[in-house]
């Protein structure tokens, strides 16, 4: 399914008036876009500490100037082929399984990969996360990558092959990726929307942003805990 991609970095709401120090506040409670503060319910923001009704109304109305107002559930399908034109295609290094893919695994979308023990989905998740990190002309995305592991089943040797295969330095590869560990539903969420602060700490965040991928077992975890 498509997801949210006003990935404006909420530091630039500071031009539209909005406090520095109640940017800062928005990204450690892992508001990291413009998007996301047009999306969060509004008892979120009102959690925050200082955060009144009516700060919380210019906030989110410079975030929708920010967005162009795209956080409106309403689109006409001209806007809609506009955003799918900014779709990227992540190789899974197969070219018969990209076939079947239309390309590759979409960017902006969430992808799931389900089937018995010993399939190969961990495999995928270890080869995306270092094929998003490929040019486009290879199939990549030239960003960097945030792993959610829910099973304890990263390994950075196999992140070695793998960069091995693509002719990527190993240990660049790795530096490239930010790893996790969560053990039951509620603090997988509580992870994730924690990588949203983590993301921002990489040097050109703001040009990788709308290349991250991650993968991991997020729906697993929810399913049977």
């Amino acid at each position: 399914m498509d997801v949210d991609d006003t990935m404006v970095n909420v530091s630039e709401l500071q031009k539209l008036g909005v406090n520095a120090a109640d940017i800062a506040k928005l990204v450690e409670a892992g508001i990291s876009t413009a998007g996301m503060v047009c999306k969060v319910p509004l008892k979120v923001l009102l959690a925050i500490k200082g955060f009144s009704e009516a700060k919380v109304e210019k906030i989110r109305s410079s975030a929708r100037k920010l967005t162009g107002g795209t956080s409106h559930p309403f689109r006409t399908g001209t806007e809609v082929r506009e955003q799918r034109k900014r779709c990227i295609k992540i190789t899974t290094g197969a070219k018969t399984f990209d076939a079947i893919l239309g390309g590759g695994v979409e960017s902006g979308s969430i992808t799931e990969a389900y089937g018995e023990f010993r399939t190969g989905k961990t495999q995928l998740s270890h080869t995306l996360a270092v094929t998003c990190q490929l040019g486009f002309d290879q199939g990549g995305g030239q960003g960097k990558c945030i792993y959610l592991d829910t099973e304890g089943n990263f390994r950075p040797e196999r992140i070695e092959k793998i960069a091995e295969r693509f002719g990527l330095d190993a240990d660049a590869t790795l530096d490239n990726i930010i790893v996790a560990r969560a053990y039951a539903s509620v603090r997988a969420i509580k992870t994730s929307s924690g990588f949203n602060r983590r993301a921002w700490s990489f040097p050109d965040a703001d040009n990788r942003l709308n290349h991250r991928l991650v993968p991991g077992r997020l729906l697993w975890t929810r399913r049977t805990i």
